[in-house]
């Protein structure tokens, strides 16, 4: 019996196939209905382009030239191979947007009435923690306060530091920006961490109140940012996230949250295009520690009557800055300065560009490099540190940040600079031996690409895991140095 023959009842003539597998892959080529496909734009990074069959073909976004299979489609976006006048470096068109007004200026909202401790204590934890002796022995306190008060100072409150700025309520405008598709408008990703650095969230339930020192703002869909949210169902139920929930919320499609962790209780800022992470951050309505890095203890809002009853206020400054660099498509970055501390606080997946989007932002009074959370990418700027395995490390992510922020989808690491850094590894150290597994992927060549190579990824990845003790120790001096610049004393 002979065998079937396949054919494509598309195609003008039918097209035949001999077995099933080429039919597939007929199909795919010539009659997808869509795929994306990552080219370089202006900034030297990858930017995702959808592109869409029309009338059976591919048609190129930048100069409109019509291809009949998705190979050679792709193949035209990502060489650059427009023909017409256009620039071919151009991104793809997007949409065009209303522009957002800025909302009426107002002071710093009167807190509720929380429960108060004796006037007397209150004011004795304000000297001390100026003083950064909150924690000090009870012998040194009472130095410090003998001294404070035979000397007449009295302490600058957080209150006094918030009261330097301007603030207003988010309003139905910016959250209308905070959910614009990133997918559509790539150069989105950078305003929205501006525009929530600094910003006041107050519990009007229970009077608690922070400040978001540092805020680092993640893409909702894998499309976007491979380290978006995820959402994940555990013992039959839907583990919390941020997602703005289904049911009416004090801001549109803005949803204040506490997401519990394996490693804490992170409070987030989450819309439906992408969730703010905030990494630093201060309470001022009574005198607490700073809390550094992704969990926050000391703002958690246990259910959804918190989440509602938790009102946003921005910074009016940030808030200018941040409506006109979302107007700007050339954006690639929050600011010009500091570049490796808005990179986020990942850990894995080197391979993907959107590990090194520069997508984190720090409030005025945290704006000095000193005062931001330290992170694989800037942990060689901790100044305790001189020599050891650990420093070895972070130069490496260092190195690999730098380049891919210059280079883009270019970048590579030199074999030489990853034989400089092994040289200061102890031997037969865990460190040490993921740097040897570096060496051996370079062979007979002198460099390696970054983006796209999973196995340089693996043992990047290993490494990235050894920095959590290091970037510990150096997150404490960022919470002194925080409260430093929030409250000193005064003569």
């Amino acid at each position: 019996m002979s065998a079937s023959i396949l054919r494509c009842t598309v195609c003008d003539p039918f097209r035949t196939f001999k077995s099933a597998e080429q039919e597939r892959r007929h199909r795919l080529e010539y009659h997808a209905e869509s795929f994306t496909v990552a080219i370089a734009a202006k900034s030297g990074l990858l930017e995702t382009v959808v592109v869409n069959q029309v009338d059976g073909v591919f048609k190129c976004q930048i100069c409109e030239t019509s291809l009949t299979t998705k190979t050679g489609c792709r193949k035209h976006l990502k060489n650059n191979l427009c023909t017409t006048g256009k620039d071919n470096n151009q991104d793809p068109p997007e949409l065009t947007l209303p522009a957002v007004t800025l909302p009426k200026r107002q002071d710093i909202p009167p807190l509720p009435e929380p429960r108060q401790q004796p006037e007397t204590r209150a004011f004795n934890n304000t000297v001390l923690y100026s003083y950064g002796e909150l924690h000090a022995s009870t012998n040194k306190k009472r130095k410090t306060l003998g001294i404070v008060e035979s000397l007449g100072i009295e302490p600058i409150s957080i209150k006094d530091a918030l009261a330097t700025r301007s603030y207003v309520e988010l309003s139905d405008e910016v959250c209308e920006l905070l959910n614009r598709d990133w997918q559509f408008s790539p150069h989105l990703c950078y305003a929205p961490a501006l525009i929530l650095a600094g910003c006041l969230l107050v519990n009007s339930k229970n009077g608690q109140a922070v400040i978001a020192n540092t805020v680092e703002a993640y893409g909702r869909q894998k499309t976007v940012d491979i380290h978006r949210e995820p959402f994940v169902v555990q013992k039959d139920h839907p583990a919390t996230a941020s997602l703005p929930p289904s049911i009416k919320t004090s801001y549109r499609k803005v949803w204040p949250v506490t997401v519990p962790t394996i490693v804490g209780k992170r409070l987030i800022i989450g819309t439906k295009s992408f969730d703010a992470l905030i990494t630093s951050s201060l309470r001022f309505d009574k005198v607490v520690e700073p809390c550094i890095g992704a969990s926050t203890p000391s703002l958690v809002l246990t259910d959804g009557s918190h989440s509602l009853a938790t009102k946003i206020f921005l910074d009016t400054e940030h808030l200018e800055i941040g409506l006109k660099m979302a107007e700007s498509k050339d954006t690639w970055s929050i600011s010009s300065s500091d570049l490796l501390y808005q990179l986020r606080q990942v850990k894995t997946k080197f391979f993907d560009v959107s590990t090194f989007y520069l997508c984190r932002a720090s409030s005025f009074f945290a704006d000095n490099h000193p005062c931001q959370p330290y992170t694989i990418f800037n942990l060689t700027s901790f100044d305790q540190a001189h020599s050891g395995d650990g420093v070895a490390a972070s130069n490496l992510f260092h190195t690999i940040a730098c380049d891919v922020i210059q280079d883009g989808s270019r970048a590579v690491l030199k074999r030489e600079r990853v034989q400089q850094l092994r040289v200061r590894c102890a031997d037969q150290g865990i460190i040490s031996n993921e740097f040897d597994g570096i060496l051996t992927l370079f062979g007979d060549d002198s460099s390696l690409p970054i983006l796209g190579n999973p196995v340089l990824n693996k043992f990047l990845e290993n490494l990235a895991s050894q920095l959590l003790p290091y970037i510990a120790k150096a997150i404490k001096t960022v919470a002194k140095l925080i409260e430093k610049e929030f409250v000193s004393p005064a003569v």
